[in-house]
């Protein structure tokens, strides 16, 4: 059996977990990302009052 050191050691465990971190950090990303009407609809607020939010 392999030891959990000489896995973390692997390409493969490494470019796993590059992968996961930056899929994490565009989760994270998102919610900014959203733009005023789609945040209006989420949030039942009247679209035309969102565009006066600064």
């Amino acid at each position: 059996m392999f030891s959990l050191s000489y896995l973390k050691q692997t390409k493969l465990y490494q470019e796993a977990i590059k992968k996961g971190r930056e899929e994490g950090q565009q989760r994270g990303k998102l919610p900014a990302q959203l733009d005023y009407i789609t945040l209006a609809t989420a949030l039942d607020l009247d679209r035309e009052r969102g565009r006066e939010v600064p």
